[in-house]
């Protein structure tokens, strides 16, 4: 299923349709995001090249469809791309419900990376 919406990117309103992921997708996806966000964190990675960005491009590109109007592609610029693509993440971590197991893996995982975590 795909769900339908819209945001704005200074004046220009900017349509998405994101695709919802089943519970599993979801739960893969939610682990990934945060185990690439804290490697991407602590290698300070903020080159558009990491792990981080390779997967969250290939997330944006199965899984969200633009609509951008044809007067706004011909002037629009790398910063200006850059909002719109960090916008439809949040928009596709939003629609899939992703941000709660997000935050329960990044939790596991610093547990777990300063010994606290898996004891019984």
């Amino acid at each position: 299923m795909w769900v339908e919406s819209q945001f704005h990117v200074g004046r220009c309103a900017i349509g998405v349709r994101v695709h919802r992921l089943d519970a599993d997708e979801c739960e893969r996806t939610a682990a990934m995001l945060a185990w690439l966000t804290l490697e991407a964190m602590r290698a300070d990675a903020d080159s558009g090249s990491s792990p981080w960005h390779e997967f969250v491009n290939g997330l944006l590109c199965q899984h969200v469809a633009f609509v951008v109007p044809d007067e706004r592609l011909a002037e629009a610029t790398p910063e200006w791309w850059s909002e719109v693509v960090g916008r439809a993440l949040t928009q596709f971590v939003r629609d899939n419900d992703l941000a709660g197991s997000i935050n329960r893996h990044l939790q596991m995982l610093q547990d777990a990376a300063s010994g606290r975590g898996f004891h019984a």
